[in-house]
């Protein structure tokens, strides 16, 4: 069985929190509460809030950045750049917390 390292599953944690309540509605205290620990060891991985969220904003960049890539790279010669990355933003919306997370900021 692997273990999956608490910083990990705090950043899981935190864009589940970020997608659903945004930054400034977010507690430190509750995505300690859904990983099961404390909120003082929160602090032994991440110094701050601030800190939390640039890794859960920029690993959810990261991930639309390539997908984006991918979706232009696939399409066909003759059709409208970008027209699949579009089409499927209002599935992924639904499904895609990071998605979420990255719309709430902009």
């Amino acid at each position: 069985m692997t273990t999956i390292p608490t910083a990990e599953r705090i950043a899981a944690a935190a864009v589940t929190h970020f997608s659903s309540h945004g930054y400034d509605a977010s507690s430190l205290a509750r995505i300690a509460e859904a990983v099961g620990i404390r909120k003082a060891s929160l602090y032994s991985h991440f110094s701050c809030k601030d800190e939390l969220f640039m890794r859960v904003f920029s690993e959810a960049l990261e991930a639309e950045c390539r997908l984006a890539r991918d979706c232009f790279a696939a399409e066909p010669v003759a059709a409208l750049p970008g027209s699949s990355y579009c089409a499927s933003l209002a599935e992924r919306f639904e499904q895609s917390e990071q998605l979420r997370v990255l719309l709430r900021t902009g």
